[in-house]
């Protein structure tokens, strides 16, 4: 995996861990500069968390919870709970990501993807659609780089479509 992720990952949770520890044993709120710390981990975490699993993850639905609270934004010695909450979202990440699962799991989604673009191609040779077939193997090809350029690019696409028109 990325090792910036990585690292914004490990960044985050550091700071929720101090933010948690120093609320566990505050007598009153935290001042302003801490709850922007707070802020900060909610939003890049949340943001993070969106982008590696997706907006409706099991992830995303627990990041959500604490958030949610009217009293996100206060921290004190009585109500830091929160706070750690976050974190430990956080370190659920952090382990996939060092686990290599999250690799795992695109790596399955990436061949079901295909598995199901090969399931499509046959049935539509199957039943006769070779022009629908040539047009969707050309537009696709089209969205994928190649090292050929220029005049060799040209060719290299017409030859294609000659091979997918019947």
């Amino acid at each position: 995996m990325n090792d910036a992720i990585q690292r914004e990952i490990s960044g985050l949770i550091k700071i929720g861990e101090k933010l948690a520890a120093d609320a566990s044993v505050a007598d009153s709120n935290l001042p302003q500069d801490r709850v922007q710390e707070l802020v900060q981990i909610a939003a890049r975490g949340g943001y993070l968390i969106s982008k590696l699993y997706g907006p409706n993850s099991h992830y995303m639905d627990m990041f959500k919870v604490p958030l949610r609270d009217p009293s996100f934004k206060s921290m004190h010695s009585s109500w830091h709970g929160h706070v750690s909450e976050i974190v430990g979202i956080l370190k659920g990440v952090e382990q996939d990501i060092d686990s290599g699962m999250l690799l795992n799991l695109r790596s399955l989604l990436q061949a079901e993807i295909f598995t199901d673009f090969l399931e499509m191609s046959e049935h539509l040779l199957a039943e006769g659609y070779q022009r629908c077939l040539g047009r969707i193997a050309r537009r696709g090809s089209r969205r994928l780089p190649t090292e050929n350029s220029g005049a060799a690019q040209n060719l290299d696409n017409r030859r294609q479509r000659e091979a997918f028109d019947y």
